[in-house]
């Protein structure tokens, strides 16, 4: 009898202690994915950025080209830079190189 109690007793000490234990709670792909946009969007308003939306890229075009506009298997070209809200330097980018990168046409 006395071991029963000594260990319900353990058994609750142990369930009260486990229940203060802080606890991180870590936002799902799609909370994040929400948190994220508002501040993108809140980035581009405080900003004056005028920036389309693609999918789940954003797009500034700085400088619209003159040529004919590209058809299905057509290869282009582009410069991008990749770069966090509050980070200056661009995580990816293309532009050192002069944005001569080429694509081979798929078969």
């Amino acid at each position: 009898m006395k071991k029963g109690l000594v260990g319900l007793l353990l058994f609750a000490m142990i369930s009260i202690v486990a229940c203060h234990r802080k606890t991180t709670v870590t936002p799902t792909v799609y909370q994040q994915f929400s948190i994220d946009s508002l501040a993108i969007v809140n980035y581009l308003s405080e900003n004056q950025i005028n920036a389309i939306r693609h999918d789940s890229v954003w797009i500034l075009i700085n400088e619209l080209g003159t040529g004919a506009y590209p058809t299905r298997y057509n290869c282009v070209t582009i410069k991008y830079s990749g770069t966090e809200l509050t980070a200056t330097t661009p995580f990816e980018t293309n532009t050192d190189k002069g944005g001569q990168e080429s694509a081979e046409k798929p078969d």
